[in-house]
C-alpha cells in the first residue's frame, strides 16, 4: 500500500481514524475534513482516499445523505483514485464491494468481496 512520508499527513490521518471510529455524525464530519487535510499534505496517500470513500458509503447506510446516488458515486471515485495511486488492495476491494451492494449489483460486489 502506498503510504505517505509526510508526518503531518499521517498525523491528520490518525486523528481522522479516531473520529471515524466513533461513527457519530459530528465526528464523521471532522474525520472527513482531517482525511482531506491528509490528502492535501500527501496527495499520494491512498488510504486517506479510501477512508473518505467509506464515509460517503456510511452516509448512505445510515441515511445521513439526501442524495444517496451522489454519495455512492463519490465513494466509487475515491476508491478509483486510490487504485490509480497504488493498485488494488483489500481496502479498495472492500470499498468497491460496498459500492456495488448499494447499487444492487451483487455479482460485481461478490467479485470485489
Amino acid at each position: 500500500m502506498k503510504e505517505t512520508t509526510d508526518i503531518k499527513a499521517y498525523e491528520k490521518f490518525l486523528k481522522g481514524m479516531e473520529k471515524y471510529l466513533s461513527r457519530n455524525e459530528e465526528n464523521l464530519l471532522i474525520a472527513t475534513q482531517l482525511f482531506h487535510e491528509a490528502i492535501n499534505l500527501g496527495p499520494q496517500y491512498a488510504v486517506a482516499y479510501v477512508m473518505v470513500g467509506w464515509i460517503h458509503l456510511d452516509d448512505v447506510y445510515r441515511g445521513r445523505t439526501k442524495t444517496p446516488a451522489e454519495s455512492i458515486a463519490k465513494a466509487e471515485a475515491f476508491a478509483q483514485k486510490a487504485i490509480s495511486i497504488h493498485g488494488v488492495t483489500t481496502n479498495e476491494n472492500a470499498l468497491l464491494a460496498g459500492v456495488h451492494v448499494l447499487k444492487r449489483d451483487f455479482d460485481q460486489a461478490l467479485a470485489y468481496g
